[in-house]
């Protein structure tokens, strides 16, 4: 059962969030309305999921796994995770336009402005 699951997940994965040549991924939200999922108040049974807080973009706050959210100058734009450390930057992987597949490149060389969330668990 848990395979068919898998395959199952897998197979929809692939057709809806995957580019057909598999250049690019595509986003599922968002960044305004993947903030806001994030950083919800306890929502029940309703909306079940991680939770974040926002913190200053700091060496001593980012994590692998967090989220680099880019701001450039008029907008929320872009959504990176963090995927490594190379002191005292946080680097980042993600796309932030149809050319540019940012992979491992510092936090702060995307836009002027970062919000740094935090994932602290689920509910």
């Amino acid at each position: 059962m848990e395979s068919e699951f898998k395959h199952q997940f897998t197979f929809v994965f692939w057709n809806r969030y995957c580019s057909s040549d598999f250049s690019g991924w595509k986003s599922w939200a968002g960044v305004n309305e993947l903030y806001s999922f994030l950083t919800r108040s306890n929502p029940g049974t309703s909306n079940i999921g991680p939770y974040v807080t926002e913190k200053a973009l700091t060496w001593a706050n980012g994590f692998r796994g967090d989220i680099v959210q880019a701001h450039n100058g008029s907008i929320w734009r872009h959504s990176t995770v963090i995927t490594a450390y190379q002191y005292p930057d946080l680097l980042v992987t993600g796309r932030t336009n149809p050319n540019t597949n940012n992979n491992n490149v510092p936090a702060t060389k995307i836009y002027n402005t970062q919000r740094l969330l935090h994932l602290e668990g689920t509910y």
